[in-house]
């Protein structure tokens, strides 16, 4: 006589994205298929459930040791130590001027004191300012404790801060806005496009203070379009040696896109090798 073997795992329902380490416990002689299954099927009683769960494995991997990063932002100095932002990893890694791991600062989430997706932190004396724009906020923390102090919400999606005395500087890239605040996060004054200070801004992403004093501005798109009048002198050099064409190559970005830099070096250098390229 054949007997069909079943294993029921009862009315339990293994959860999604978890990792179940499921161990059959099989007595000597306590559990038969037969005779315990055939006869619990016999009186209609569902036949006992051989296995038990010995473990758990959570589907997120575990939190990056100290001085170990996913991915790298800003990074601001201060004494003897320096701060660096994983975005990835939603904190602030404090490290000893040597590499040592000494403080983590902030974690994943959207209440207060977490972050996510920062861009950029500041210190100035016993602050430290983040850039938690994922959550479009400024997060303030103390310097020592790493201690959430307090938010200042609100804002689009900040990707810089600097702090110098009485005066925070926040960078709105998407809006072409430098926002001016106070150490209590009252906002004191607005510069670019739209703002109290008329400033011909396009997308600042950095902001630093020189030692002189001087207030320095990364814009992408100016950059951009820097690059593309010095590619506009280089390209008559490069195509001098052009005698024939290599084949012919067709290149574009999206309409209106100013993230071109690439591909305009990509159109030169294959101008340069002899290719006709159509840019789009």
């Amino acid at each position: 006589m054949k007997h069909r073997i079943a294993l029921s795992f009862g009315h339990r329902r293994l959860q999604p994205a978890r990792v179940l380490a499921i161990a059959l416990v099989l007595g000597a002689g306590a559990w038969s298929p037969v005779s315990q299954t055939g006869a619990a099927a016999a009186q209609g009683v569902r036949p006992p459930e051989a296995y038990r769960e010995v473990a758990v494995w959570p589907p997120q991997p575990l939190p990056r040791r100290g001085a170990e990063f996913s991915d790298v932002a800003g990074i601001a100095t201060a004494g003897d130590r320096i701060y660096v932002v994983d975005p990835a990893e939603a904190h602030v890694e404090v490290l000893s001027m040597d590499g040592i791991a000494r403080q983590r600062i902030g974690r994943p989430g959207t209440e207060l004191g977490r972050l996510s997706a920062p861009r950029d932190v500041s210190v100035d004396g016993d602050r430290v300012y983040v850039a938690d724009t994922g959550n479009r906020r400024i997060q303030v923390f103390d310097a020592l404790s790493g201690g959430f102090l307090a938010a200042w919400p609100g804002l689009d999606r900040p990707v810089a801060v600097v702090a110098r005395g009485e005066t925070i500087w926040v960078a709105e890239a998407r809006l072409g806005l430098l926002l001016q605040f106070d150490r209590a996060g009252r906002r004191v004054s607005s510069w670019g496009r739209g703002g109290e200070q008329e400033l011909e801004l396009s997308a600042p992403v950095g902001l630093a203070f020189g030692p002189d004093g001087d207030f320095y501005v990364a814009e992408m798109f100016t950059s951009a379009k820097a690059l593309q009048a010095a590619l506009g002198i280089l390209r008559p050099y490069l195509l001098q040696s052009q005698v024939q064409s290599a084949g012919t190559v067709v290149i574009g970005t999206v309409k209106g896109d100013m993230h071109d830099i690439g591909k305009n070096l990509v159109t030169m250098m294959m101008e340069g090798a002899g290719f006709t390229v159509y840019d789009l």
